[in-house]
């Protein structure tokens, strides 16, 4: 189980642009297929043709959620096809012949910079040309998952803070024109944080 980092994102500029991107955040969660080996390791006997099928056919998405990273930055289809684990991806693709360096965890901290995207996504506050989000990911922000939607949307302004307790660190970053324009991230001063309480 990980430590939970909590984000809260404000996104502002043109109506047109904040209604269209918050229609395509509002969607569902990436999914994998979710067959894995069987006691002892070992991959059920599947003739060819069956474990071809499997791979072939990526699983139907997950929930619906107010901010979905799979909406706005998708995993690819073809990851999504194979576990999720980079284990049993790798292996999966050997039976089957397709080159897998790795499975849908390492993509999504590569291109997300964290895993599973945004969970307990809310919409906190919404007007014509402003949106704030709450969400929660794992061991720390999405920076890199702003990065990219940031140069998707280079008419809005993303600004992130985010607080992660377990490890001690808090932050804040700012995207405009699709770029990074300031990042801060700092750890937490345990004296201060107790003489506050």
């Amino acid at each position: 189980m990980p430590n939970w980092c909590t984000n809260k994102v404000e996104i502002t500029g043109p109506t047109d642009d904040i209604k269209r991107f918050r229609r395509q955040a509002n969607g569902r969660t990436q999914s994998y297929n979710e067959f894995s080996p069987h006691s002892g390791n070992a991959w059920p006997i599947h003739d060819d043709i069956r474990l071809d099928s499997l791979v072939s056919t990526p699983p139907e998405l997950g929930d619906a959620v107010a901010f979905s990273f799979h909406s706005l930055y998708p995993v690819p289809e073809d990851f999504r096809c194979f576990p999720y684990d980079d284990a049993r991806a790798v292996e999966l693709g050997e039976l089957v012949g397709i080159e897998r360096p790795y499975g849908g965890y390492r993509w999504e901290g590569i291109h997300w910079g964290c895993k599973w995207g945004a969970c307990d996504s809310e919409l906190v506050k919404e007007e014509d040309t402003y949106l704030h989000y709450e969400f929660n990911t794992p061991w720390g922000p999405a920076i890199d998952f702003f990065d990219r939607v940031s140069q998707d949307w280079p008419n809005l302004t993303f600004d992130l803070s985010y607080d992660e307790p377990g490890m001690g660190f808090r932050g804040e970053a700012t995207w405009e024109e699709g770029s990074l324009v300031s990042e801060h991230s700092h750890e937490y001063n345990w004296e201060e944080e107790q003489e506050d309480e």
